[in-house]
């Protein structure tokens, strides 16, 4: 129906997860074609697992460079 409202997608993602971002890329192309009210959530992976028995070295990947890869997600929504 071309009268519906926007589908309403509330999509949280890691910003240091890496396929949290594929995923957020693949969300902005699938906008590009379907009338989507995205709403951008952010979420800690490190914060979620902090209390779980998860392997050292995801611990360690999950808490590196978040700031920086919001920043770059920032920019390319923008645009």
């Amino acid at each position: 129906d071309a009268m519906s409202a926007p589908v309403p997608v509330s999509f949280h993602f890691d910003p240091a997860c890496p396929w949290a971002w594929m995923t957020s890329r693949w969300m902005v192309e699938v906008m590009a074609h379907r009338d989507l009210d995205v709403s951008w959530e952010l979420m800690s992976l490190r914060y979620l697992n902090e209390d779980r028995d998860i392997d050292e070295g995801y611990r360690a990947f999950i808490a590196q460079r978040p700031l920086e890869v919001v920043v770059r997600f920032v920019d390319d929504t923008e645009r």
